[in-house]
């Protein structure tokens, strides 16, 4: 006597119906589907199942991967790559808003130091402190700068050479005055744009 299609489809000690995507029929597919997204290879996914007591084998997150979900996969890549991309332009201009700030400061501080040592005998307290507090605030600046390059290389797959070609377009922005500031500062060829800005890093 034949079986049935609905004898067939009999749910398993898991519930799930053969023949069918486990990870489709799956009540945690919107879990699984997650981990792939960031990056779970199909062993882990199929350790993790186990562990949620519904074991799923690699083969069928794999099958899952491929034929359900690399669609969806591909959408979600690109608003990452481009939220990467929005995330690396904000964050450079960022930067160059520290940078400006930091040779602003810097040159506030030369000229305070300048005051300070062509009339050494006559150091006051508060022009001491001025200085002081001008060469704290420059610190200050640089500390900021290197956090928000920290971030731009922590930014997903951006890399160093990427990294520097940001920083080059960034620094093209300043005024041609501000990018000699800028390359003294590290010591640097002023006209030499891409140096300046793989000096930074």
């Amino acid at each position: 006597m034949s079986v049935s299609e609905g004898e067939k489809r009999r749910p398993g000690e898991h519930g799930l119906l053969p023949g069918l995507c486990r990870v489709c029929q799956s009540p945690h597919r919107k879990d699984y589907e997650r981990r792939m997204a960031e990056g779970w290879s199909g062993r882990r996914l199929e350790r993790y199942s186990r562990e949620i007591g519904e074991p799923i084998s690699v083969s069928s997150f794999l099958n899952h991967r491929e034929k359900h979900f690399k669609g969806e996969l591909e959408k979600l890549k690109d608003e990452r790559m481009e939220e990467i991309a929005r995330s690396r332009i904000r964050l450079g201009m960022e930067a160059i808003e520290v940078l400006k700030s930091n040779l602003e400061v810097m040159n506030k501080g030369k000229e305070a130091l300048a005051k300070v040592f062509a009339n050494p005998e006559g150091l006051s307290g508060t022009m001491m402190g001025n200085a002081a507090r001008l060469m704290g605030e420059i610190r200050l600046t640089s500390d900021a700068l290197e956090a928000k390059l920290e971030k731009l290389r922590g930014l997903g797959e951006v890399d160093e050479e990427a990294l520097a070609s940001d920083l080059t377009r960034l620094i093209g922005l300043l005024c041609p005055e501000c990018r000699v500031r800028v390359a003294e500062e590290i010591g640097l060829d002023p006209g030499d744009i891409v140096k300046t800005a793989r000096g930074l890093l």
